[in-house]
């Protein structure tokens, strides 16, 4: 599946669209610690929070989609060599943030046992559960156990979809047809839903491997589909996302608020993929609010955000166990506010100090250790 040199490598409302599916998972997050503690969630938080755990389907597609435009498949299966490279290289995008976040557990839970406290149980901070933390293995189960940073459980998932990127690709480059590339979407969704509706876990992170399965394949395929189309960017596209985005918000808030249970994955992944698509071929005002400046810096701090954001409401959420403001509405939206602004704060700090340095110093050593340069490999590529 070669590369087009007639498309982009960046679409800028995609990176938009992360800082959107972060925030959502924020607020779902948000109010269920709340709801834990005895306060009322307050309209806002039920009506666009109530489906947030989505936000994680969105990260899914995007992946997918997002790996396909910039990695073809030709580059990471030709050789052990460049599917290392490839393997090097999500490393050094994912890897520094997971390792300050699983920090920041030690730290909090050092600091909340030095005050007579506790910030995680016991029961979540097991040495087994570090090992497969550190080595981004704790999401391969059915279902998932919560242990040390709870939320990287989808980035393990993720690293299970790097490992197996190379064939998915491939095998998405062997469909010819449009028809065939959004027949087998659906099949996979049909799949997808029937092992949902089939199980009865507790928790939408307990589906992760059929979920990654499903949607970062499909997020592959989304990119098949849009290479084969061909498409002009234009309005169309732009409303597709923004009808699609809507649906999937209000949809899988209105759907999780009657069912009180995640079907909302069962129905929504379709819409998921519209919102993607259509970003990815629009040009109208969706498109272009999605890629003004305040929106790409909240695409580009969503990944410390999103694995940063339990802490701070963890954290949130002790102290208003120990003010006594447990049961408070008001008290639970006020310290909502006051930490999606400190996670986004401290995300920021993460993204400039830790992960682009990081990053950049990871693909430098492995550019210098096997005598290459990136210029010479996106040369490689488009060619």
């Amino acid at each position: 599946m070669p590369l087009p040199s007639s498309l982009k490598t960046d679409i800028p409302a995609l990176t938009g669209l992360r800082g959107i599916a972060a925030l959502w998972v924020f607020i779902f997050h948000a109010e269920a610690t709340f709801n834990q503690l005895g306060a009322v969630a307050s309209k806002t938080m039920l009506v666009l929070g109530a489906a947030g755990f989505l936000g994680v389907d969105l990260f899914f597609v995007l992946s997918g989609f997002v790996l396909a435009l910039n990695y073809s498949a030709e580059s990471t299966h030709r050789s052990l060599a460049t599917w290392f490279e490839f393997l090097w290289k999500r490393i050094a995008r994912v890897y520094p943030v997971h390792l300050v976040a699983l920090a920041l557990v030690v730290v909090l839970t050092t600091l909340f046992t030095a005050f007579d406290s506790v910030f995680l149980p016991a029961s979540r901070l097991t040495l087994g559960g570090l090992i497969k933390s550190l080595l981004l293995t704790h999401g391969w189960s059915i279902p998932i156990a919560k242990t040390w940073n709870t939320v990287s459980w989808s980035i393990s998932c993720e690293w299970a979809a790097y490992l197996a990127f190379p064939l998915v690709a491939l095998a998405a480059s062997r469909v010819r047809s449009a028809l065939g590339t959004c027949a087998v979407i659906v099949g996979l969704f049909a799949l997808l839903s029937g092992y949902i509706l089939n199980s009865n876990y507790a928790s939408s992170m307990s589906y992760g491997l059929p979920r990654i399965a499903a949607e970062f394949t499909a997020g592959v395929l989304l990119y098949r589909l849009w290479e084969l189309r061909e498409l002009v960017k234009g309005a169309r596209g732009d409303w597709i996302a923004f009808i699609a985005l809507v649906i999937l918000i209000a949809g899988g808030s209105q759907l999780v608020a009657r069912a009180n249970t995640y079907i909302g994955m069962v129905y929504m992944p379709i819409f998921v993929c519209g919102v993607v698509y259509g970003l990815a071929s629009g040009n109208g005002l969706f498109c272009r609010i999605l890629s003004s400046r305040a929106a790409q810096w909240g695409g580009h701090v969503s990944y410390a955000f999103y694995m940063v954001h339990g802490l701070i409401l963890g954290v949130a959420s002790r102290v208003l166990m120990e003010w006594g403001k447990m049961s408070s509405t008001s008290w639970a939206v006020a310290f909502a506010v006051i930490s999606v602004v400190v996670t986004a704060l401290v995300a920021t700090a993460i993204y400039v100090w830790i992960e682009t340095p990081a990053r950049r110093a990871m693909v430098g050593w492995f550019d210098r250790v096997t005598g290459k340069s990136l210029r010479t490999l996106a040369a490689r590529q488009e060619g």
